[in-house]
């Protein structure tokens, strides 16, 4: 459904089953009880070639979105050209991003990390690195057309990561909404397989989707 979200997000900051990754979290979104059905990992990279950003130049990133559905196959999501809704469904995506301004790609360490209400906050973590952390949260309704509630940002959170490796990252999350939704606990993300998207061509576009929205079961 989010092509990804997460691509734009960090780069304008410059300038299953319910024991599928998601056993102990718990929440509220769209004022409907949230227990994800299936939680996913998607990283992206810049590898050796940096993209080119507003005010910053020349920057590496890694990026990695976690994805908590209350739906099977969030990795599809991320795998199709289309911008999938799906209908009667909750989700919540977050954020987690590095970008080092000398153009090398960063590593994603272990740590706890405050979660912003926007996209654009880039904080600087002490070693020469901008963190970005952000959420957003959204429930659908019924197909034809899975119109629903509005994806309110975070009003505030944090994220634990207690181990990234190249099939699973695993912490702890606790995040609350602007329309009081929330979410926390514990989760164990499996990596979605296959290649990362192209961040920088996500990027020039300025758009997570460019297609129309489609509403799927």
């Amino acid at each position: 459904m989010r092509k990804l979200f997460l691509v734009s997000a960090f780069l304008l900051a410059c300038g299953g089953s319910s024991s599928d990754g998601g056993g102990g979290l718990s929440g509220t979104i769209g004022g409907r009880s949230f227990t994800p059905r299936e939680v996913r990992a998607i990283p992206a990279g810049t590898g050796t070639t940096p993209c080119t950003v507003p005010v910053l130049g020349a920057v590496g990133v890694k990026a990695l979105a976690i994805d908590f559905a209350s739906y099977a196959d969030a990795c599809g999501d991320y795998a199709t050209s289309q911008c999938r809704l799906h209908a009667d469904a909750q989700n919540v995506t977050l954020l987690f991003a590095k970008l080092d301004p000398s153009g090398a790609e960063p590593p994603l360490k272990a740590g706890t990390y405050t979660v912003y209400g926007s996209a654009t906050t880039a904080v600087p973590d002490g070693t020469g690195l901008l963190t970005v952390a952000f959420a957003e949260s959204l429930a659908t309704g019924a197909a034809p057309t899975c119109a629903g509630t509005p994806s309110p940002s975070v009003q505030g959170g944090t994220l634990r990561l207690d181990q990234v490796t190249g099939s699973t990252v695993t912490g702890h999350v606790s995040l609350t909404f602007q329309d009081g939704s929330s979410l926390q606990g514990d989760f164990s993300a499996p990596v979605c397989p296959g290649q990362g998207p192209d961040i920088c061509m996500l990027a020039t576009a300025q758009a997570l989707c460019t297609m129309p929205a489609v509403c799927v079961p």
